[in-house]
């Protein structure tokens, strides 16, 4: 937020504006040493640093789909619910309901959300092997483990 100043009379208005137009020119040099008597050989090390200020009235986006019952069970078909979850390395599983049939669901990230594996992908995770390289606890939740 900008400070206002508002001075009591017109000279000091004068003052304030004044110091605005104010430019202080800054020679720099580089390639200097000291004259102190050592004597370095081999080559210099140069580091640079940078700083970055974040404004806090902005919130990152996730890094990674939310691993939560509800982000699942908004990917899940209409009318079924994820009941639980477990996650790992961008892959979920858990149990799901649709009221009358209880299942199993293994979905993977998409960047920020996640999506249902296929019949093919799904036969290829539960395949001997695992060619997919789904974890084994995330594994153990899938389709491929429950019934």
């Amino acid at each position: 937020m900008p400070v206002t100043i508002r001075p009591v009379h017109r000279l000091a208005r004068v003052a304030v504006v004044g110091i605005a137009f104010v430019t202080i020119p800054v020679v720099t040099i580089a390639g200097c040493s000291s004259s102190s008597g050592s004597k370095r050989s081999g080559p210099v090390e140069r580091t640079s640093t940078s700083t970055s200020t974040a404004s806090s009235s902005t919130t990152a986006p996730p890094a990674s789909a939310p691993c939560t019952v509800a982000a699942l069970s908004a990917v899940l078909p209409s009318g079924t619910r994820a009941i639980g979850v477990v996650c790992s390395r961008g892959w979920a599983a858990g149990p799901d309901t649709n009221g009358s049939f209880d299942a199993a669901y293994l979905a993977r990230a998409d960047g920020t959300t996640w999506r249902v594996l296929s019949a093919s992908e799904l036969q290829q995770a539960c395949a001997a092997g695992n060619s997919l390289r789904v974890p084994d606890d995330v594994l153990a939740q899938s389709p491929c483990n429950v019934s």
